[in-house]
């Protein structure tokens, strides 16, 4: 790559013959451990072999040996090899090999029950240091010039046997001892360290050793930094000396909700660096943070208005609250990144799409208040931060408590002057005073009144309130943001529930236009009267949050679900500002903070209620509530599901059916609409994908029939690979067809199967998800686009996808690893390779592209670029797919027919 605008120069491709386990020769991608430069040309390990390239990335040379290549070290016209089998393997410059010597033995693996040899396992070589040090699978560090070996980590023959029983090679994530001993060259010696043990090497002994828990390690200006994992909420880092003395601890904030699992460091002049799976940051001497970049992946959408926006998604249910710090705006490519100011103390929690803009709702972590961010859709900029309401205090008090004068001049104000002053003088019944309490009196009470700053009324008011002023400061613990017409104008309004007050702004101008105060009483102040009619409502006697149910009663405006601890409601408009109950009812244990709305379950055309119910001594539900009548629609057992509203028409009466996915003893998916209930529970499997993925979209509904009525469409995938598309009807209870898209490598039964975790339709195709469990290392997750009438895939997209969005242009898919693609699907697709024939064998070449052969069905060849194979005679349909850098594979379709006889070498 040139630096820094990081455009590819070129690339160089290791590869070699792999026997697969469908005996198939193939040439496969090795995987490049380490590339270091030597001279003026370049030294990459990559699987079993060392290559030399030139400036221009073209092999020279290269050493193959019997494993893989971890590291390499080139010293005194030598190169030393560390390899997997636990020798260190000697070449000279012109990679000739010289020499091999076992420097870590092997494992001896024995029964404990027949003592008897199970079989031998390599432990590997991990790393050469610039002092020729080793570092050993078995825990310790070999010196090759002494021939000295220094124990850092030991390991009880219990431990050992557990632990190479259940190992899965190669390099997989279950591998705990895989680089279990690193290596830092310092000009001091050689540090050595790992999970728990850090030691400085110097003549071939060890001059300190110290215990601690390392995630990672740097050394700088004489300086080792030690990050020691999270404490606390808070990331630990040590600085200690030379002779191993902690000099210095700084902490740093974290990313709530992320869990990092790896952490690499490296420290300059300019501050420490700290990478992890969550975070990119830089740090500096005293622990705060300089800029930081969210990687925590995992992205969903939302889509309104034209405009789409992802965000890292953590949740595993719907009743979990969402945490994130960026957001990505796919349309113009820009990003917004929470301010480190503000991700210092606090988080991101909801997103909704507002007239063009994208509202953020802000929730500081320490004071537990919440901030209206408001980002431009189209440049990813932060336009304006907003509190729940542009009041501090209740009514009229903003004016006189927010003045720093006025509140001098109350403070210093003796209200005793006027307490007394009787009501005659206040009222102007002045020739009254005057005979109750004579001329002097009344004359200096004028006075008073005279010199008072505001009016006597006004003064009364504020004089109650100087003694509690914090009472009458409107609540900024910003519960729930949602999206409704509240003003009737046609535009979509921001509605805020906030502890103890609803406000509402304008849509277009995000302007103030409604407020809602449950503390009545802040407005039976004098200077407060006027406010109570519009600030205060019936309804509004509870702690509430409301959600916008739509407009159910057709008068213009949006109704609304009211939602509190010990009860639910649905407020239906009555004119400008005015709200009445149309039904209401009492409920215990609703988690009624958690709880959200659904479109049109059981076609009533208004939003439904979803909310949680915490059971005691039983498993806790959810329930559907219908907005007209409150009456539950559907109980959900548990809180962990996928819901798709207003699917379609399953069943031909005319009503649309909603979906559900939900776990109760197994996976179960229910098709419901009012009077009418289907299920299919013969796919049982539920969480292998449910934990790693979170909330599934795993089904759609297309009419594949033809009988003018939809039908249910879901995918499903085992452990193994295999996939199938199973389409039902639902009318008629009927399975219409199952189609394998990917075969199994061992018969399955129902039962093994799990339903993928995205998928998607348009109007000729649908995509999904071909997800892999969280506890298999071996493969990644894919994407398929299927054109499901002609039974056949178009695409594959080596892309573990959380989420995604199809229609008949493109295909966008939001990736487990933070990543977006998006797939141009319009214009015809000309074929990205040149197929010759020539007797009975065929040449396939495709620049830049790996091609993969299926003939009948069957794995038969693959090659970077280019591939050659022998047929047999006959008809042969043959699958052809070619995968590009960017990792889309398309997928084409030849059909050959050869005459004659060939002879197959």
């Amino acid at each position: 790559l040139s630096f820094p605008d990081l455009k590819k120069i070129w690339e160089f491709r290791p590869e070699m013959l792999v026997f697969d386990d469908r005996m198939v020769w193939q040439k496969k991608e090795t995987k490049s451990w380490r590339v270091k430069l030597s001279g003026k040309n370049i030294l990459v390990a990559s699987g079993y072999t060392l290559y030399l390239l030139n400036p221009e990335g073209k092999p020279i040379k290269n050493l193959t040996i019997e494993d893989d290549i971890w590291d390499f070290l080139e010293k005194n016209g030598k190169i030393y090899i560390a390899s997997q089998n636990g020798y260190i393997y000697t070449a000279d410059k012109n990679l000739s090999l010289q020499d091999k010597v076992k420097i870590c033995n092997g494992y001896v693996l024995i029964n404990p029950v027949t003592n008897e040899t199970v079989m031998e396992i390599t432990r590997s070589v991990w790393q050469v240091s610039q002092e020729l040090y080793v570092a050993c699978e078995d825990g310790s560090v070999y010196h090759i010039p002494t021939g000295k070996r220094i124990q850092i980590m030991e390991y009880s023959q219990s431990y050992l046997n557990t632990y190479y029983s259940g190992i899965r090679r190669e390099t997989s994530l279950t591998d705990k001892l895989y680089k279990n001993i690193k290596l830092l060259n310092t000009p001091n010696g050689t540090l050595a360290y790992s999970s728990s043990v850090l030691s400085m090497l110097k003549e071939g002994e060890s001059k300190w050793k110290i215990s601690t828990r390392i995630e990672a390690l740097d050394f700088y200006s004489g300086k080792i930094y030690i990050h020691h994992g999270i404490r606390y909420n808070r990331e630990i880092i040590s600085i200690v000396n030379l002779d191993g003395e902690e000099e210095k601890t700084l902490s740093t904030s974290t990313l709530s909700a992320c869990t990092p699992s790896q952490y690499l460091l490296h420290v300059s002049d300019k501050g420490i660096v700290i990478v992890s799976n969550c975070e990119i940051k830089l740090v500096s001497d005293n622990g705060e943070i300089v800029w930081y970049i969210p990687t925590e992946g995992r992205l969903s959408y939302i889509s309104s208005e034209n405009i789409t926006v992802a965000f890292p998604d953590t949740r595993y249910r719907y009743f979990e609250n969402l945490i994130f710090y960026s957001i990505i705006l796919p349309e113009s490519g820009h990003v917004f990144i929470l301010p480190k100011e503000m991700r210092e103390n606090g988080y991101l929690q909801d997103v909704k799409i507002l007239y063009g803009n994208v509202v953020l709702l802000y929730i500081n972590s320490t004071t537990g208040e919440g901030e209206i961010l408001i980002v431009d859709a189209k440049t990813g900029r932060l336009k304006k931060r907003l509190k729940a309401s542009d009041k501090t205090y209740a009514g009229a008090l903003d004016k006189y408590l927010l003045d720093p004068q006025t509140i001098r001049m109350l403070q210093d104000f003796d209200f005793s002057l006027l307490d007394e002053i009787p009501s005659e003088v206040l009222e102007g019944r002045i020739g009254e005073a005057i005979a109750n309490h004579g001329l002097e009196n009344v004359q200096r009470w004028l006075k008073v009144l005279e010199n008072l700053p505001f009016p006597p009324e006004v003064m009364h008011s504020l004089k109650d309130v100087m003694d509690h002023v914090q009472d009458f400061r409107l609540n900024s613990r910003i519960r729930r943001i949602d999206i409704c017409d509240i003003n009737g104008d046609g535009i979509k309004d921001l509605l805020i529930s906030s502890e103890n007050l609803i406000t509402a702004r304008d849509g277009k101008t995000l302007k103030e236009i409604w407020l809602v105060d449950r503390e009545k009483w802040r407005y039976e102040l004098p200077v407060n009267e006027e406010y109570m009619k519009n600030s205060t409502q019936p309804w509004m006697n509870e702690d509430i949050i409301l959600l916008c149910a739509g407009d159910v009663n057709i008068d213009g405006r949006d109704d609304v679900f009211a939602v509190s601890h010990r009860f639910i409601g649905f407020l239906e408009s009555v004119g400008e500002g005015n709200y009445k109950f149309r039904w209401n009812r009492s409920l215990k244990d609703v988690g009624w903070e958690d709880a959200f709305t659904v479109p049109d379950v059981d076609g009533n055309h208004a939003r439904e209620l979803v909310i949680p119910i915490w059971r005691r001594d039983a498993r806790s539900v959810a329930e559907i509530i219908d907005s007209r009548t409150g009456r539950i629609i559907f109980t959900i057992p548990g809180d962990t599901f996928w819901i798709m509203p207003e699917a379609g028409d399953l069943n031909g009466d005319g009503t649309n059916e909603s979906i559900i996915l939900f776990e109760d003893y197994g996976a179960k998916l229910t098709v419901f609409s009012p009077g009418f209930e289907w299920k299919y529970e013969k796919i049982t499997r539920f969480h292998d994908l449910w934990n790693k993925y979170g909330i599934h979209a795993p089904a759609v509904v297309m009419d594949v029939t033809d009988d003018g009525v939809k039908d249910l469409v879901f995918a499903v995938t085992e452990e193994d690979g295999g996939i199938k598309i199973v389409e039902f009807d639902v009318k008629d209870d009927i399975p219409v067809k199952t189609v394998t898209v990917e075969k199994s490598r061992w018969k399955k039964r129902e039962e093994d199967w799990m339903y993928v975790n995205a998928m998607a339709q348009s109007e000729n195709f649908v995509a999904f998800s071909a997800p892999v469990p969280e506890w298999r290392n071996d493969r990644r997750g894919t994407v398929y686009l299927w054109d499901i009438e002609r039974e056949k895939p178009l695409m594959i997209i080596h892309l573990d996808a959380k989420s995604m969005i199809l229609n008949d242009k493109n295909l966008m898919i939001f990736g487990m690893d933070g990543r977006i693609a998006k797939i141009n699907l319009k214009g015809k697709e000309e074929k990205p390779y040149e197929l010759s024939l020539k007797g009975g064998k065929i040449k396939i070449f495709s620049p830049e592209k790996y091609i993969t052969v299926y003939i009948n069905g069957k794995l038969s060849a693959s090659g970077y670029e280019i591939t050659n194979f022998m047929l047999s005679p006959g008809k042969k349909n043959l699958q052809i797919r070619v995968r590009d850098a960017s990792g889309i594979e398309k997928i084409f379709f030849e059909s050959v027919n050869l005459e004659g006889i060939n002879i197959i070498p």
